[in-house]
């Protein structure tokens, strides 16, 4: 499912909402916060229109509007980290768990945090370790699709944490 890892943008990144890109076209990607750059009504409709059917907001400092995510036809996951910082191993977990349920169903998935740089980045490549990819490795392909994602060393001292985790879960 994970094939589709390439660093040049695609079509579809270009009609989402500010800052989004995918790291798997069609399946998983990262934006800003729906109206930080926009009204919130078109960058969640940009949202729908490139086909994500799971918001995960990841900000301590803004609650997502639930109704108007769900509005345009996204539920919508609400794990507060406050900025810079990476989530608990517990919730990763908890969002790795939904976010695969949701793959595997064939429903796009978007996280975003302020800026959709550090906390965003960081849970897009703890999806990538969940799904098998060494925490370096993880770290460096999201990377080439967004060199901005993960941007403090505290989300990458979690994301080593959270590989020697997932490694330790697997038969």
């Amino acid at each position: 499912m994970f094939d589709d890892i390439r660093p040049e943008r695609v079509m579809s990144d270009y009609f989402g909402p500010t800052g989004f890109f995918w790291l798997v076209p069609g399946l998983l990607g990262g934006a800003a916060r729906p109206g930080l750059g926009a009204p919130m009504e078109r960058d969640l409709a940009a949202l729908a229109r490139v086909g994500a059917r799971l918001l995960v907001t990841l900000t301590e400092e803004w609650e997502p509007d639930v109704q108007a995510i769900e509005s345009q036809g996204m539920a919508s996951l609400y794990v507060p980290v406050p900025d810079r910082m990476p989530p608990s191993v517990e919730q990763m977990i908890m969002i790795c768990r939904e976010v695969e349920r949701r793959l595997e169903a064939g429903q796009a998935v978007v996280h975003h945090c302020h800026a959709g740089k550090g906390r965003t980045g960081t849970a897009l490549v703890a999806q990538l370790i969940w799904r098998g990819l060494p925490p370096a490795e993880a770290l460096a392909v999201a990377r080439q699709r967004n060199p901005r994602w993960v941007e403090s060393a505290e989300q990458e001292d979690f994301l080593e944490r959270f590989g020697a985790v997932v490694s330790q879960m697997r038969p």
